[in-house]
């Protein structure tokens, strides 16, 4: 189950069934809801509250807590990725697998991985978005500035 609830400027807060909170402005006008065979198209101006409930459980384990810089926080499974980095010239693609840590730059252009292996890495982001699924079962694309860490 996941709750919507938007304010009358149109930010929108979210309550994913495990207690996880996401909350921000949506990237489009409307939206479009299928049950069934059936799709219908809902202006997001004229939403309140919307609740959810998934056909089944999700599957993704936790592997990682994202710590927004609004103050949300989120469980993300390890299916994320690969993480992009640009490191001397040179692109690394870094595998959640890999990763036990990652703090990334206010400007969202940056970060600083720790591996499971103990050795670390710094570079520029080479990707636009980070492509997040979450343990309750959404996946969500969200802006590397927006994020403050990435732990295991």
């Amino acid at each position: 189950m996941a709750s919507i609830l938007f304010d009358d400027r149109g930010l929108g807060r979210v309550v994913l069934a495990n207690g996880d909170t996401v909350s921000g402005y949506l990237e489009t006008t409307e939206l479009h809801l299928s049950a069934g065979t059936r799709t219908d198209s809902v202006p997001t101006e004229r939403l309140a509250e919307l609740s959810l409930r998934r056909a089944t459980p999700p599957t993704a384990s936790t592997n990682f807590r994202a710590a927004m810089r609004n103050g949300d926080s989120l469980s993300v499974g390890g299916g994320f990725g690969p993480l992009r980095l640009r490191v001397a010239g040179r692109t690394m693609d870094l595998e959640a697998g890999q990763i036990d840590r990652v703090e990334f730059a206010e400007t969202g252009n940056k970060a600083q991985v720790v591996l499971r292996s103990g050795d670390s890495v710094s570079g520029d982001l080479a990707g636009d978005r980070l492509a997040f699924a979450l343990a309750a079962g959404p996946r969500l694309s969200v802006d590397p500035s927006t994020v403050r860490t990435l732990t295991r």
